[in-house]
């Protein structure tokens, strides 16, 4: 079963023409009151392999995530959006990829 959370976040980027396919973090159970804010901080396309990338903040009463969504636009016209917090890019990358603004140089590389 979803957790509620995690459907509300999926809804609210919908709103923002996000699919969300796959979240990799259970961060978003801590989301409280569903009050959740949805800004875009970065973005750039990749002309090498056509993703668009995009550094996306979701703040909640008393959280708030940097998120980094890679997008791949799928024949069929829909995105496919993967998710990943500050700490599972340190986990797979380590601090110096990540820098103080939480998605630095991660941004420059293949997410998948």
């Amino acid at each position: 079963m979803i957790n509620p959370s995690v459907s509300i976040v999926k809804k609210k980027l919908w709103r923002y023409g996000y699919s969300v396919k796959t979240f990799t973090t259970r961060d978003f159970e801590l989301l409280v009151n569903q009050k959740i804010r949805v800004k875009v901080t970065s973005s750039r396309f990749k002309n090498k392999d056509g993703k668009y990338e995009w550094g996306i903040t979701l703040t909640s009463l008393k959280k708030k995530w940097d998120i980094l969504v890679t997008v791949l636009w799928l024949p069929v016209g829909e995105p496919n959006v993967l998710f990943f917090t500050r700490k599972n890019i340190i986990k797979k990358y380590g601090e110096n990829e990540v820098g103080a603004g939480g998605m630095t140089k991660v941004l420059k590389k293949n997410v998948t």
